[in-house]
């Protein structure tokens, strides 16, 4: 077995002796396909008959998508050195999953080779009597969950439950509220001896109970694991039918789901509904862009050590969409388009390893103690979970214990976040606004999806994002980074851009202004998508403020709004069912409101799903605006306003906020340099004394984030500015 434990001695010796190697789709890419050249690997590969690939079904959404490349990946290596060695045995792949719908058919999609199906008349594996239950429960808060596990433990002697939250941090916060010695949290981000420890005591039983997020959903097998619990309901059928399966694999048990009265008939089901249905489809995009860029540089490096000198990659496996010709952008000789320089930055000198399984074209920061000794490392964190769990002062959980996050550190040498453990400080939440750019034109809608009426319109099309932390709340006092930095400058805004796409639904109509009916819509929405479609809720968001169609060459803020979006780095179109199955959620409403007892109050008003009908049934198809270029005089060309508050992306790929100063025109040749005129901003830092204006970014570089910008019109010969209405007669 090699692990992130196991050193690289000990690695070598393994390729060499072993005909068998368990390893992580994590482990094989970051360390086995980078080290693809060695003899002990071209060995192993040589001769490589099969493999298997347990627990299918996990492998979908991004990390399936992003294994589904190393798949090939790994064919390709093996059929190069195979051929070489002059040895090419066939090669085999088994994989096995409990619960995955349509096997044969997603499979394919994952390899790409065809599977034959075992199916579930065949299988042969023991099962004991196992209890499910919904138990009504009028808080399913991180607080009341603590305490129901402390009345469990108190009133029992022997064996153990599981008890499962979606949540880190709030896997977290139970564990700490419970406070006992024999349970442990659990979850991923933690160092490797931290997760071995916990499995130990797990396996040994001596530990009462464990939280856990989905980190330890499936390959666990704990014989005195009684009692399983699930904090309100699971994400999908699938993760429930792999929970339940904690218990009762060596004696009877129970399971239950702690969720309000009304969980399930709010989505329009009965908690028997939800167990008897079918699993949900497993979604693979591999259409995602960056995704392709990020495996085409582990693919380039992969094939240059193996000495293939072809510009194209071997045709052996079955390339999905665009994948070749994004390959040429990411080749050492490739001329690759701007999009791609984020990514390409993230990926660095060693793409197998700063490109992880688990994101896509995300950058990552170490957490560490403030002694900043061997050791004491404190786990790992992506940019998305960090500004919702360790911006600047939040108390971050790890292992039930509370830390202060005291600082952010980026830069060429190294990247982390610092955190200072503390004693019962308050629980801070982070206070985020997301601004959206939706691009409602011929240009930017997705597959053709656009409907429109005279109330308003439905799409799927390309979205700008800004997700930013401002501040964090704490005892009831929200608290802005723009007045703490005042004393302490180290307290500032994060800030995530990104490019993806989503579901606009523009509602025309006055009941849509009625008090918090657009959230509640929106909120309803991406929870019945997270639900009916096995979607997991970290990778859709919504929102229903702060948003803005780019229509016809023009930018404009709406209030009528919605927006669901993909929360992945180019998108996995996970929202698509709101545009072609929008009819059939409509229908969930209405079946949730008819299983509304008269105590309860349905997921929303049955007027609101009344006129939301309605409205949908008024669109039609039809053709999105085309573009049109803005009519822009002779001489003038578009830029950003000065004291318009924007981001610059620096060469670690990391959004820093700066104010813009003045547009200038630079001449390379100045300072004896090759190359064309271009368009820069004078700028200062977010923050900086007003006259410290002597920095200059190059306007590619700077990225228009949340909502204090707007575009002006300007002469670089006269430096007059114009505002654009003064050109198209707008008011």
């Amino acid at each position: 077995m090699i692990h992130g434990g196991v050193l690289a001695d000990e690695r070598a010796k393994i390729m060499d002796t072993a005909r068998i190697v368990l390893m992580t789709p994590d482990v094989c890419h970051a360390w086995f396909m980078r080290q693809v050249s060695t003899s002990s690997i071209r060995r192993f590969l040589a001769s490589l008959r099969l493999v298997v690939i347990d627990e299918a079904h996990v492998l979908e959404a991004v990390f399936g998508s992003n294994v589904a490349y190393l798949l090939r990946r790994m064919q390709v290596a093996r059929a190069l050195v195979a051929r070489r060695s002059g040895r090419q045995p066939p090669l085999q792949i088994i994989a096995a999953s409990a619960t995955i719908s349509d096997p044969a058919a997603h499979l394919g999609r994952l390899t790409g080779v065809p599977f034959a199906l075992v199916n579930e008349q065949d299988d042969g594996s023991s099962t004991y009597e196992r209890h499910l239950l919904h138990v009504s429960v009028p808080d399913v808060s991180n607080d009341a969950v603590g305490d129901f596990l402390g009345s469990l433990l108190n009133d029992s002697e022997q064996g153990s439950f599981i008890t499962f939250a979606d949540s880190r941090q709030g896997v977290e916060r139970i564990a700490d509220r419970l406070d006992h010695d024999g349970v442990r949290p659990y979850r991923s981000g933690y160092e490797e001896n931290d997760r071995e420890k916990i499995e130990r005591a797990l396996q040994k039983g001596k530990l009462r109970g464990v939280v856990s997020t989905s980190a330890l959903e499936l390959g666990i097998n704990i014989p005195h694991f009684s009692v399983g619990l699930n904090v309100d309901i699971p994400n999908s059928r699938k993760a429930f039918r792999q929970r339940v399966g904690r218990i009762g694999r060596s004696q009877p048990g129970v399971f239950a789901v702690l969720a309000d009265a009304q969980a399930f008939r709010r989505h329009g089901s009965t908690f028997k509904d939800y167990w008897d249905g079918s699993v949900e489809p497993s979604h693979l995009y591999l259409e995602n862009r960056f995704m392709q860029f990020m495996h085409a540089r582990c693919l380039s490096d992969e094939l240059d050590a193996l000495g293939w000198k072809q510009t194209r990659p071997p045709a052996s496996v079955t390339w999905p969409d665009g994948f070749q010709e994004v390959y040429e952008f990411a080749r050492p000789s490739g001329a690759r388009p701007r999009e791609f320089d984020p990514v390409a930055q993230v990926g660095g000198d060693e793409p197998h390893l700063n490109y992880p399984l688990r994101n896509i074209g995300e950058i990552s920061f170490k957490l560490r103690g403030v002694q900043n000794m061997p050791g004491d490392g404190i786990g790992s964190i992506t940019l998305p979970q960090a500004i919702r769990e360790t911006y600047p002062h939040a108390v971050y959980l790890h292992l039930a214990r509370r830390y202060r996050v005291v600082e952010w550190r980026n830069s060429a040498f190294e990247r982390f976040i610092r955190l200072a453990k503390t004693t019962m400080p308050p629980i801070t939440r982070p206070l985020l606004q997301t601004y959206v750019n939706a691009a409602v034109d011929d240009l930017g809608i997705v597959a053709g999806h656009y409907k429109e009426s005279e109330a308003g319109l439905l799409c799927e099309c390309d979205l700008q994002v800004t997700e930013r932390v401002i501040g964090y709340r704490e005892r009831g006092a929200n608290k802005l980074y723009k007045d703490l930095r005042q004393e302490n400058p180290r307290l500032t805004a994060k800030t995530r851009d990104f490019r993806t796409t989503g579901i606009v639904l523009r509602i025309d109509q006055p009941w849509m202004h009625e008090k918090g009916l657009k959230e509640n819509i929106a909120d309803a929405l991406k929870d019945l998508v997270v639900r009916e479609y096995s979607v997991s809720p970290q990778d859709i968001n919504c929102v229903a403020t702060n948003i803005a169609l780019v229509q016809k060459g023009m930018r404009k803020a709406i209030s009528d709004g919605i927006v669901i979006y993909d929360s992945t780095y180019g998108s996995l179109r996970l929202t698509e069912p709101i545009f072609t199955d929008l009819g059939c959620l409509i229908e969930r409403f209405e079946r949730a409101i008819e299983l509304t007892k008269p105590d309860e109050d349905p997921p929303l008003p049955e007027s609101a799903v009344r006129n939301l009908r309605k409205w949908w049934e008024e669109l039609s198809d039809t053709t999105a605006p085309p573009v049109e270029d803005n009519v822009i005089p002779d001489g003038f060309i578009q830029v950003l306003k000065p004291e318009s508050r924007v981001s610059m992306r620096d060469n670690q790929g990391v959004l820093r906020d700066i104010e813009i100063v003045a547009p200038e025109m630079f001449d390379p040749r100045s300072l004896g340099y090759e190359g064309d005129i271009k368009l820069v901003y004078q700028y200062r830092l977010d923050g900086s004394p007003s006259g410290n204006s002597s920095m200059k970014v190059a306007a590619d570089a700077v990225t228009p984030t949340g909502d204090e910008w707007s575009w002006v019109l300007w002469s670089p010969t006269t430096g007059e500015f114009r505002e654009e209405s003064e050109v198209d007669g707008q008011t």
